[in-house]
């Protein structure tokens, strides 16, 4: 017989007499009491009974052996694994660490490029620089050759050659015929205005000094070469425009703003003025 201050399931003590059920394991305390009366002194034989009581006996067991004490509550733990917390740790740490060589390769790039474009910049300044003041030299160089041009006074012995120029000939060819020096055709030029470097009219006579010396002298007072380019000093004469000069020198008239970035100074053309003209480079 059990204890009916016991429960049987839980063993839970102290519990009041009559009570049927177990306030600890809910267990029913009823089932109990019905076996201790079914027992040996009952001298119940179950093969004699009704089908009825082998029936209730045997579901009284059956539940007996199903009953299992509830689980019991645990408290809830909030707390996440901590592995899990370092590998999240891990990925936003990776991830971050990708934006940044992301991000740093982006800019790296600009700024190379942008320092690449300062350079060339820079190096285009210096280039510009470099020809600028070459030009001014130049420029120093022309002025003063125009000065010495203009106080220079020539004693030549006035004899003089008549040529009458030949279809297809040019100055080339006659000033290596009289002189010996086809690069003295600038002479020829001073000595005739009205001649055209590349167009001349047939039959048209041509005065010629006839000393050599002279022509030579006359040459290098009138030309004058600067950093492998050879200029011209040019005397205007009166009916001398910038358009005319420019075709009787270039075959056009499209260089006009060349012959004036040579000669800034000059704003307007007077007769017996002289100009600078880039004969060859």
């Amino acid at each position: 017989m059990r204890n009916r201050n016991t429960c049987p399931v839980c063993c839970k003590g102290g519990m009041e007499e009559g009570v049927t059920q177990c306030p600890q394991c809910g267990s029913d305390l009823e089932c109990f009491d019905l076996l201790d009366k079914v027992g040996k002194n009952d001298r119940l034989d179950i093969n004699n009974e009704t089908n009825q009581t082998a029936v209730i006996i045997k579901e009284i067991r059956l539940l007996l052996q199903n009953i299992t004490p509830p689980a019991q509550t645990l408290p809830v733990n909030h707390s996440v694994n901590w592995r899990q917390w370092i590998l999240f740790a891990l990925f936003i740490a990776a991830v971050i660490i990708f934006c940044y060589h992301l991000i740093n390769h982006g800019v790296t790039e600009k700024v190379t490029s942008i320092n690449n474009q300062l350079a060339d910049m820079r190096r285009s300044m210096n280039v510009q620089e470099h020809e600028r003041t070459t030009v001014l030299q130049q420029l120093k160089h022309i002025e003063s050759e125009l000065n010495k041009s203009n106080s220079s006074r020539f004693n030549f012995s006035n004899e003089y050659l008549i040529h009458t120029l030949q279809s297809n000939e040019t100055l080339w060819d006659v000033a290596e015929k009289y002189y010996g020096n086809a690069d003295l055709y600038p002479v020829l030029l001073e000595q005739n205005p009205k001649l055209n470097i590349y167009k001349n009219i047939t039959n048209l006579p041509l005065k010629i000094l006839k000393n050599r010396d002279d022509a030579e002298h006359l040459y290098k007072s009138i030309v004058f070469d600067s950093d492998d380019q050879l200029f011209f000093l040019y005397l205007v004469t009166k009916d001398d425009t910038w358009e005319s000069i420019s075709e009787k020198f270039y075959t056009h008239r499209h260089n006009i703003n060349h012959l004036k970035i040579l000669n800034p100074t000059v704003k307007e053309l007077h007769s017996g003025h002289r100009i600078v003209i880039l004969l060859k480079d």
